[in-house]
């Protein structure tokens, strides 16, 4: 298992433990990849969000700013986590935790939705 920020469409985020297998849960079906030109920072979205009509997600501007080549906006939930030098997925880091907590505490008036959190 490995610890991974949700990105939910409507603002708030949350940290949790999930098992690889199921990022496309988190996401809400298939996964895509975000890319990004640090290898080590990975992010994934629903392939179909805008086939599936899904609600376009507020944190597209932060993954913008965070170096995601991204067009247009994300629609659905977003999960954040890190990569190691194989390319295999890993815990996200306390560094981009914290950019998470920081853009949401300055866009959203809150933050983490999850209280079992570690931030």
């Amino acid at each position: 298992m490995i610890e991974v920020v949700v990105l939910h469409w409507n603002g708030p985020y949350s940290v949790k433990m999930v098992k690889l297998g199921e990022l496309g849960r988190e996401v809400g079906g298939y996964v895509e990849l975000l890319p990004h030109p640090d290898p080590s920072w990975t992010g994934y979205c629903n392939e179909e969000g805008r086939l599936r009509n899904m609600p376009e997600n507020v944190w597209s501007q932060f993954l913008r700013e965070q170096g995601f080549l991204i067009a247009g906006n994300i629609c659905g939930d977003v999960v954040l986590c890190d990569t190691d030098e194989n390319g295999e997925e890993m815990s996200i880091s306390e560094q981009r935790k914290l950019a998470v907590q920081a853009y949401s505490n300055e866009h959203f008036a809150g933050g983490d939705d999850d209280s079992s959190s570690s931030l």
